[in-house]
């Protein structure tokens, strides 16, 4: 609740009895505009999917109020760009100045070749980076544009993983 709108947080999903059940990133949002239409945009683990929703779909069908549950794995790519250049680079694809975004902040809107990407500063590699919430339609396109900037590889999660160790970040199945 008290999260300003725009800004994440690497958070925990917790049970009954307060141990883990998956770490998060949590994010409050607003309407593009950032008139009303606030809400929490959740990001878990993919290997841990199924048993997170049916966490929060138990809890929701016991919730006395108003909220519902959208899950946006069918309709957006999510890609990690990380590392010491990753603002430079997204500064030549998106023609915009991202030196006032700070780490756990969120851009609604971020136009990527065309496409309005999801933006927050943030990763999990111990480095400055982004993650980017690509809709569906374009991530092909996305992940060619991407590769195709110099200094930009592919690295999948062994690498994510030898990085976040070394700066100290917990993951839920490993360290959490």
């Amino acid at each position: 609740a008290g999260l300003p709108v725009g800004r994440g947080v690497l958070s925990v999903i917790c049970n009954e009895a307060g141990g883990s059940i998956d770490d998060t990133m949590i994010t409050k949002c607003a309407d593009e505009d950032g008139k009303g239409g606030e809400h929490i945009y959740q990001v878990i683990n993919a290997g841990c999917a199924d048993k997170d929703l049916a966490h929060f779909r138990k809890h929701l069908a016991e919730f006395d109020g108003e909220v519902d549950l959208e899950v946006h794995w069918d309709t957006r790519g999510l890609f990690a760009l990380q590392g010491p250049e990753s603002q430079k680079i997204l500064e030549k694809l998106s023609g915009k100045d991202l030196s006032q975004v700070a780490f756990g902040e969120w851009i609604p809107a971020l136009d990527l070749g065309g496409a309005k990407t999801m933006v927050s500063r943030c990763g999990y590699t111990g480095e400055d980076g982004f993650e980017l919430f690509v809709p569906g339609d374009a991530i092909k396109d996305t992940w060619k544009l991407l590769l195709g900037q110099d200094g930009v590889r592919a690295a999948g999660l062994g690498a994510r993983d030898a990085l976040r160790l070394e700066a100290g970040v917990c993951l839920y199945g490993h360290e959490l």
